[in-house]
Parts: C-alpha cells; structure tokens; sequence
C-alpha cells in the first residue's frame, strides 16, 4: 500500500527537478542583450513555495537546498545565502501549512507572500552586513513584486497542468501508519 504514495513522491520529487533545471536553462538564456533596470521573477522560488505549502513531502529540505545552490553557482550568487533562507522559508511554509486547516489559494499566496518578502529582505540585509557588492534596490524589489504576483499562475500551472494536489489530512495519516 505504501509502494504507490512512494513512487508518487518520487515522481514530484523528480518533476520538481527537471522543472526547476528547464526554468534555470530558461533564465540563463540571454534573451535580453541591454542591462535591465527591472528583473523578471523567482518562478523556482515560487514554485517551491507552493509545493512546500500543497506537497510538503515532495520538496525535502536537502532537495530544495541542492536545487537552490545550483542555482546560486549559475547565477553568480553567495553561495548558499539564497539556499538557506529558501530553506528557512519553506520550513516554515510546511510548518504553517500543516497546522493551518482551513487554507485557499489566497491564505496560501498571503502566506507565500509573507515568506517571499521575509527572504528578500532578510538577504538584503546579510549582504550589506557582510559589505558584499549588493544589485540595485530596484532591481531586487521589482524581482519580489513579480514573483508575488507570479505565484497565483504557478499554483494555477501546477494544478491543472502538472496536476500537482493538495495532501490531504488522510493522506498523511496514511503515511505515518495511523491509519
């Protein structure tokens, strides 16, 4: 009985990688030629947001870190800064996400939200304190705004394309045997 839910999991945990490598290949595509002085959004930070709040068990923590210190290597960034406050925020996620009954979409996006900007902020302050050349404060704010209002097209992308659901309650009784 527990063989399905395992390779179920599985199958997220793998969709979740390849997903997140295609978008990175996307993201390092230069398609622009010209400094921006907007950035487009997080959609790997969106989509772990997500799944940390729809399937937490699809997105463990060392997942999620390896995913995101790849991305750091990539795109040029402290390593590890951005992995570990991803990592904080997600634990959190989960942790709300589990105790929180009654949750829509938009408690969910409220609670993404929460998280998106704590990260954003939180690793703006880490880089000025440690004196780290930092990008301009427009660029990583209007980076936040597109990814808060990003998330609902992810959630709506990861519904009904990938078919990603909810876990519910007895689901996850199942999974620690108490049912």
């Amino acid at each position: 009985m527990a063989e399905p839910r395992a390779s179920g999991v599985w199958k997220l945990r793998a969709t979740f990688v390849g997903l997140t490598m295609v978008l990175l290949f996307v993201r390092l595509l230069p398609l622009q030629t010209t400094p921006t002085t907007i950035s487009g959004p997080d959609i790997i930070m969106a989509l772990i947001f997500y799944l940390s709040l729809q399937r937490p068990d699809a997105v463990p923590s060392v997942l999620i870190g390896a995913v995101i210190l790849i991305e750091d290597m990539f795109l040029q960034r402290p390593p590890g800064l951005m992995a570990a406050l991803i990592i904080l925020a997600s634990a959190w996620l989960k942790l709300t996400g589990i105790q929180t009954q009654d949750r829509n979409w938009i408690k969910d996006w409220w609670m993404a939200t929460v998280a998106m900007v704590a990260t954003t902020v939180v690793m703006r302050i880490v880089l000025t304190l440690a004196l780290v050349p930092r990008p301009p404060v427009l660029l990583h704010y209007t980076q936040l705004l597109s990814t808060i209002l990003v998330f609902p097209i992810v959630a709506f992308v990861a519904y009904y394309v990938l078919q990603i659901r909810p876990e519910t309650a007895l689901d996850r009784d199942k999974h620690r045997g108490l049912s």
